[in-house]
């Protein structure tokens, strides 16, 4: 059986075949995927998701000028 290995990605060439591989998967749809293949995109999507929070945070005001959000474009930037 083909072992899973552990995802960190520590780096934007591994980020960016992460997601190449996600992406792969995907087109494959989940129906066709075996049981290890969606254990892997499982945790692929998780590293994508740390590495993501990371590397690219977003300010919780977001939109930044959304009446909705509460955020003026001059607190958004704070």
């Amino acid at each position: 059986m083909k072992e899973i290995p552990d995802f960190l990605i520590t780096t934007e060439e591994e980020y960016n075949k992460t997601i190449q591989r996600i992406h792969h998967l995907m087109l494959k749809g989940e129906a066709n995927l075996s049981p290890i293949e969606l254990n892997e995109l499982k945790l692929m999507a998780i590293a994508v998701e740390s590495f993501e929070d990371k590397n690219y945070p977003f300010n919780s005001c977001y939109p930044k000028t959304s009446p909705a959000s509460g955020c003026s474009p001059e607190t958004a930037s704070a």
